[in-house]
């Protein structure tokens, strides 16, 4: 690596002083016509930095020229620190100085720069996160005006962007919403770039609330990139509390709650633990009407995983849970999923053979035995009539109409919101938007159709 050599242009021990001084200047030093957002200030002073003389100084000509990056971009102050271009650098820098930091013997100028570089990309997620903040105080404030105190506080898991914001209202009752980005937004990590919204997320958390499976869900958004979703906690009614289902499993090689389990599957477990015959174990939790409910809200949440195309859902506990009160039984609640990366969603033939089978495009061998059980060791015969049952009268009866409603809510986020009244590009993106969300629709339609008939179809054969 090359050694370093004072230029007659300030060196990066100068840039960073004179950054530093910028940080620190005092308002009243500052003339009305310098004045700028937060958000100018930090792409100015990106740009500053982010020059290839002064990574040339400290690592040598050759070893950023191999590094091929687009160094006239990084230089245009005009260019904002939140464009995906100059996010997607900025990553690329990231990830080739923290390589080089740990290598051994680094020079004082190495580490100064690779500090800089490190506390520059901190203030970039700060202005993330104040900027969803603002979001979310002007939304919630529109939505309940009466309300004491919105407080934003630290997101609780998750790697999106996001926090938690608790309501008080005027009686006192406090709601909390989960706030983060949607499933493409900026990451809690790091300032990578961000993907467009995808419409079928929305759609997808929406059809969850009516279903009744999902929470109350809110969008909020700054951009076609930046798009927000707000899900009320699902333990917010009165008298009740929710806990992932991870809590009765435990995680990696720790113990479940087994007593907290009980309260979910019943005597199911005691059944998988000492009997063998799946049939036995069928005859033995037909009186148990805990298991039975468990067998059934398991049922529901492998005909959503498949019928709306979703993954990361069935395979991960802390996605799902349920919600509990002193007098009625656990109710099925999703919290998060993704949707499949896939050009067609209609599911075919093929899909149902899966089910069937217990199986398809999901791998329960390292699930709780409860949901190996749910998903694919219980008897064909009992999953297809309670499959059936679900899709003609329970829970997921009302597919169609809830479809609709979850579009007409899209929709019309989409054509009320301020995207409309962008650039021409935006307007464009979001036609696109709105012709992938009706196409969506349209495979989902034609999903609950699809199984409807296969079920019956098998069940009378």
């Amino acid at each position: 690596m090359k050694g370093y050599q004072p230029p007659s242009a300030p060196n990066v021990a100068t840039v960073i002083i004179i950054l530093a001084a910028t940080m620190n200047s005092s308002p009243q030093s500052t003339s009305l016509a310098q004045v700028s957002s937060p958000g100018q200030a930090l792409s100015r002073r990106l740009a500053a930095f982010l020059r290839r003389q002064i990574f040339d100084e400290v690592l040598g000509c050759d070893t950023i020229d191999a590094w091929q990056v687009d160094w006239e971009l990084l230089e245009n102050p005009d260019v904002l620190f939140s464009d995906p271009r100059k996010a997607t650098l900025m990553s690329q820098l990231h990830t080739r100085l923290k390589k080089i930091s740990r290598m051994p013997d680094q020079s004082d100028d190495f580490r100064r720069l690779h500090f800089e570089f490190f506390n520059l990309r901190n203030e970039i997620c700060e202005i993330h996160a104040e900027r969803l903040e603002v979001c979310a105080r002007l939304y919630f404030a529109q939505r309940f005006p009466n309300a004491v105190t919105v407080q934003f506080l630290p997101k609780l898991a998750g790697m999106q962007m996001g926090n938690l914001t608790r309501v008080t209202l005027p009686d006192r009752k406090l709601l909390n919403y989960h706030l983060k980005t949607h499933s493409g937004g900026r990451l809690a990590s790091n300032s990578a770039a961000t993907k467009r919204v995808d419409p079928r997320e929305l759609l997808v958390y929406k059809v969850l609330e009516y279903l009744g499976v999902g929470c109350e869900t809110h969008f909020l958004h700054r951009s076609l990139e930046d798009v927000f979703i707000a899900t009320l906690d699902a333990g917010h009614a009165d008298g009740s509390s929710f806990s992932t289902f991870q809590r009765a499993t435990g995680i990696h090689a720790t113990c479940g709650d087994t007593i907290y389990g009980e309260t979910l599957w019943g005597s199911l477990h005691s059944q998988l633990i000492h009997h063998k015959d799946f049939g036995e174990i069928e005859d033995n939790v037909q009186s148990d009407s805990i298991a039975q409910n468990f067998l059934l809200q398991m049922a529901s949440l492998d005909m959503i995983s498949r019928i709306f195309r979703l993954h990361d859902l069935l395979n991960n506990v802390d996605n799902f849970g349920f919600c509990t009160s002193p007098t009625g039984m656990p109710c099925l609640k999703v919290l998060d999923f993704r949707i499949m990366d896939e050009a067609n969603a209609n599911v075919m033939h093929e899909h149902f053979g899966g089910f069937l089978v217990g199986n398809g495009i999901f791998n329960y061998s390292r699930s709780h035995i409860t949901l190996q059980y749910a998903f694919r060791h219980r008897l064909q015969v009992e999953r297809v009539k309670t499959a059936l049952h679900l899709l003609t009268e329970g829970t997921l009866c009302k597919s169609h109409d809830c479809i609709k409603r979850a579009r007409e809510d899209v929709l019309l986020f989409f054509e009320s919101s301020q995207f409309l009244d962008c650039d021409i590009e935006a307007i464009e993106a979001v036609t696109g938007i709105i012709a992938e969300l009706e196409g969506f629709c349209e495979a989902l339609h034609c999903n609950v159709d699809f199984f409807t008939s296969a079920l019956i179809s098998f069940s009378g054969s």
